[in-house]
């Protein structure tokens, strides 16, 4: 990073400088607090359990906080459905398609898509409270919890051995209710380079963003600025959708995208 507000990196080199802030924050054996009310929550609403409603837990689908990035999928009604947008996308490469989420166990996301659909799945979570180990995944042994910090370069290399170091075809990143937590432009940016490294051309990436993003300071300027040089520069090779609103961004790399993320320079 050649200057304080350039969006191309992390200052410090891997996300050191966090690491004890991220395990503090991780530490919880009991029901998370209310900034981390959505751990381990569903595909879609249709999933959420009435039970875990009432205790607070689980308040939102993944379908809910990504319904402004998904293209509607009838002219007839707004329908906005991720697994139908999710398993279109990637129906070619259904049985063997492979995802991942970072920031949650991710057991009842993939039990919503279709059994068999995807080949291998994983959710990569700090801690696994014990609470939450009492929901057994449907996917038995295709499915794996990895305990560790997410920007670590260790659970990273978890990650590549448990997939086989193949590229992965859906990535998603919901860390809801922990990035005001963060100095999350340092963090996001080389977590989001190493996500689209790990992005299978025709994949998709489905991520929060950080609160700065859409605020009005510089972060949102270099990121407006940084969406513009993408969508122009890389028409038809990078699509990209953004809810400043929802603070969250879809990613899809097709074929002939660069292999490393485009940054802004300087």
């Amino acid at each position: 990073m050649e200057s304080q507000h350039s969006f191309s990196g992390d200052p410090k080199g891997e996300f050191s400088s966090h690491k004890e802030n991220m395990q503090n924050l991780g530490r919880k054996e009991s029901v998370p607090d209310s900034g981390w009310l959505k751990y381990d929550s569903p595909l879609l609403d249709s999933a959420l359990d009435p039970t875990e409603l009432l205790k607070g837990l689980a308040l939102q689908s993944f379908n809910r906080s990504y319904e402004d990035l998904i293209p509607m999928m009838t002219n007839e009604k707004a329908t906005f459905d991720l697994k139908k947008y999710i398993e279109t996308l990637l129906e070619d490469r259904a049985g063997q398609a492979l995802g991942v989420e970072f920031g949650g166990p991710a057991r009842r996301l993939f039990d919503g898509f279709t059994p068999e659909f995807f080949a291998k799945s994983a959710g990569v979570t700090l801690t696994d409270p014990e609470y939450f180990q009492t929901y057994e995944s449907q996917r038995g042994e295709k499915h794996r919890v990895i305990e560790g910090d997410m920007f670590s370069q260790s659970t990273m290399q978890e990650v590549y051995k448990w997939f086989d170091n193949q590229q992965i075809d859906l990535i998603i990143t919901r860390l809801i209710g922990g990035t005001e937590y963060l100095p999350t432009p340092n963090i996001t940016i080389p977590h989001l380079k190493r996500c689209y490294r790990l992005l299978k051309n025709g994949g998709v990436i489905l991520t929060d963003l950080p609160d700065e993003f859409s605020s009005d300071n510089i972060w949102k300027k270099k990121f407006i600025d940084w969406l513009e040089m993408v969508r122009v520069d890389f028409e038809g090779v990078i699509d990209i959708e953004v809810s400043l609103c929802q603070r969250s961004m879809r990613l899809n790399k097709l074929t002939g995208a660069p292999q490393e993320l485009p940054l802004l320079q300087g």
